[in-house]
């Protein structure tokens, strides 16, 4: 099902350390160009870059994200978007599925029809079982704050019977009592209690019980005495009905033990586990954080309790309004919020990635409860994939496959505006003979010094590249070819003053260069390389170390 490609527009050897599978695809052909170490991804060896139909990629994913794929190809290719990126399932050769993260980036415009699309995926198996992971900590956590489970009881909402389930420490005596609920709760209940507590329950269950009920009063334990005690309840539904009751009660004096454990397996979780809640008034606050909130925005969350200003101050200016659309977006439609934005603190900069999940209150405010885990690395390893794709290896500019794409840009541009720019290739004399006198490893310094030495020397707007093994190429933007030649000129000089040195034996080299003009008329944007490439073969014949015009601009 995979062959292999005659495409080298990316080198494979780039990508031979990086942990990722590269997609290169055009949307007037059928085939997918991978490139990366699909070998480690799926288990398949390649010699990349290799070639894929785009029914048989169709095939590899899971039947339920296939549609994912289509939906976001067709967005790019039919001009709504110039990225896309999504989440799915890929079949391992082995037969298991694997998650993976695709991101698109639209890398070429013609007649503002896309063209040419380049897609990273990452493997992300890992970070979806860590989300899972969270997330059943957070539903610990969550029961543990519901229930507070220091002594627990059951009701059944048919039969009204009730039992406290039996614990290691027989909490008031309590432990493993059962009978009619009410008759119990009335013969354990202060008298001076029964009348507010009665009420708060049923006006609790009129309302269709769908929160924790939280009450505070004072029970008779098996000793005698009244202690004050605080009784969550929760109902167990079926159905939209409600089939039992779930509650707990501890005294007061138990509630520093509680929290101790909470904060216990709050510490466990990566990340940071909260609650932030949006209040009706549109104020909001952290009800709840663990302590991972220090390490990830630097405060502390006592701060953050009753107002949320102080985290918001530590999001990233350019990523703030997004990040607060995206809270709007969530409690319109009460879906998960997930969204990944930057924190700024005192020594650095980070990437976090959020997810949480809204629920209403009877108050009229909403509180998502999640976490946000820190992703810089994986930002930062996105970051240097995509670098690799355009930048040559050996000299750090830009490469070949980068600069025709900005050529036919540039080009494009010219044919519907009326400006000026010029390009211009030069070639390293009799560079052989470095090699073969001094060797390969010397010539690369060569080839390093000099694409230093030009970057230095060119403006910001120019675009430099390696197009070959000593051969290099210049963009120059709003540039006439008389402006062009002075430029080259100058930097022909720059070359021959450089001064290389091998076991003691000094040397020095020089480039000859050939201009030519983006001009209407010229069918195509090779041609013009074509013209600055005919021009420095001019200039060798002429004796090389000159910088010559193509035949048009004489």
């Amino acid at each position: 099902m995979l062959a292999k490609s005659s495409s080298t527009l990316l080198q494979s050897d780039i990508l031979k350390s990086i942990e990722a599978g590269v997609l290169l695809w055009q949307t007037n052909s059928s085939t997918i160009e991978l490139y990366g170490r699909w070998d480690r991804l799926l288990g398949y060896e390649l010699t990349t870059p290799a070639a894929i139909s785009t029914q048989d990629w169709l095939d590899l994913l899971h039947p339920e994200d296939t549609q994912l794929c289509i939906s976001a190809r067709k967005e790019i290719t039919s001009g709504f978007r110039d990225h896309y990126s999504y989440e799915a399932r890929i079949k391992h050769k082995s037969g298991h599925w694997l998650w993976f993260k695709e991101e698109a980036n639209l890398l070429q415009h013609e007649d503002e029809e896309p063209r040419t699309v380049i897609s990273t995926l990452t493997a992300i198996s890992e970070q979806k079982n860590l989300e899972q992971h969270c997330l059943e900590a957070q539903t610990q956590l969550n029961n543990l704050v519901k229930t507070l489970p220091s002594l627990v009881y059951s009701i059944s909402f048919s039969s009204g019977r009730m039992y406290i389930f039996d614990d290691d420490e027989n909490l008031m005596g309590l432990a493993g009592a059962e009978g009619d609920a009410s008759e119990w709760w009335h013969s354990k209940v202060h008298p001076d209690d029964v009348a507010k507590q009665s009420a708060l329950f049923e006006d609790w269950i009129n309302h269709g019980s769908s929160d924790t009920l939280y009450r505070k009063y004072r029970l008779l334990d098996a000793f005698g005495e009244y202690r004050w005690i605080v009784d969550r309840t929760r109902a167990v539904t079926s159905s939209d009905r409600a089939t039992d009751f779930i509650g707990s009660f501890y005294p007061l004096s138990e509630l520093n033990l509680l929290q101790m454990r909470l904060k216990k397996l709050a510490e466990i979780v990566p990340g940071v586990i909260f609650e932030y809640e949006l209040r009706a008034d549109g104020s909001s606050c952290f009800p709840y954080t663990s302590q991972g909130i220090k390490r990830i925005y630097g405060v502390d969350p006592e701060d953050i309790r009753d107002n949320a200003d102080m985290v918001y101050q530590h999001i990233h200016p350019d990523d703030l309004s997004a990040v607060k659309e995206s809270i709007q977006q969530s409690a319109e439609s009460m879906r998960e919020w997930r969204v990944e934005y930057r924190i700024c603190l005192p020594d650095k900069t980070i990437w976090v990635s959020g997810y949480s999940v809204p629920r209403r209150t009877s108050s009229g405010s909403i509180i998502w409860a999640g976490m946000v885990v820190d992703i810089t690395e994986q930002r930062a390893y996105q970051d240097k994939l995509k670098k690799l794709a355009s930048t040559d290896e050996l000299t750090g500019i830009y490469n070949r496959r980068f600069f025709i794409l900005r050529m036919e840009e540039f080009f494009a541009s010219v044919q519907r505006e009326q400006q000026v720019v010029c390009v211009a290739m030069f070639d390293l004399d009799f560079f052989k003979k470095v090699n073969d006198t001094y060797g390969h490893a010397m010539g690369d310094e060569v080839l390093k010094r000099i694409a230093e030495e030009v970057q230095k020397n060119i403006r910001r707007t120019d675009i430099f590249a390696r197009i070959g093994g000593e051969e290099f190429a210049l963009i120059m933007p709003h540039t006439s070819p008389e402006e062009a030649a002075v430029l080259a000129e100058k930097l022909r000089i720059v070359i021959g003053q450089l001064n290389f040195t091998h076991n003691g034996e000094n040397f020095k080299v020089t480039a000859t260069f050939g201009i030519a003009a983006m001009q209407k008329g010229v069918p195509r944007a090779d041609m013009v390389l074509n013209q600055a490439d005919q021009a420095v073969y001019k200039g060798k014949n002429a004796g090389r170390n000159r910088v010559t015009l193509c035949s048009s601009l004489e």
